[in-house]
């Protein structure tokens, strides 16, 4: 792309997804928020797999840790997953070591699913890079700047609900 031509909707800006500051420059806002978005999910997946953590166990372990001895049900209601992809996820995890499952207390036909020690030891590691990145993501801007993104992001998420 040269100059200042025009960008057209669905228009591939760059070699192979790495498209160069000129052209995002001009960008439309869309397209620049992809651009980001895509190179912090690159940075994710790389830092993740360099710890043994596949990127699809990352939103199951985050819920999880936060949520120990929640149910199934309750963690695809969390993660707004379907049914069938948070069953086979959580037979990942529980195959891999990640998670156990504990009968409810008082029904025991309900399981409760809880963190291993392996599966504390990889949440941890993994909230620590999504740290790290999360300050790369944002190492442009100073404090005021951040607070700002993140107040004009909140305001476009909601009214996208």
């Amino acid at each position: 792309m040269q100059g200042n031509e025009e960008f057209r909707e669905g228009e591939d800006i760059g070699n192979s997804g790495r498209s160069c500051r000129r052209d995002l420059k001009d960008a439309p806002m869309g397209i620049l928020l992809r651009h980001v978005e895509h190179t912090h999910d690159m940075r994710v997946r790389e830092r993740l797999d360099a710890c043994g953590i596949t990127k699809s166990f990352g939103p199951f372990l985050m819920v999880i840790s936060k949520n120990e001895g929640s149910t199934q049900a309750e963690i695809a209601g969390r993660l707004n997953f379907a049914a069938a992809t948070v069953s086979v996820t959580i037979q990942k995890l529980l195959d891999s070591g990640y998670i156990t499952r504990v009968p409810d207390d008082s029904d025991s036909r309900q399981l409760r699913i809880f963190l291993s020690d392996k599966g504390h030891t990889k949440s941890e590691e993994m909230h620590s890079i999504f740290r790290e990145l999360e300050e790369e993501l944002v190492s442009p801007l100073n404090e005021k700047e951040r607070a700002e993104l993140r107040r004009l992001l909140l305001k476009i998420s909601e009214k996208r609900q």
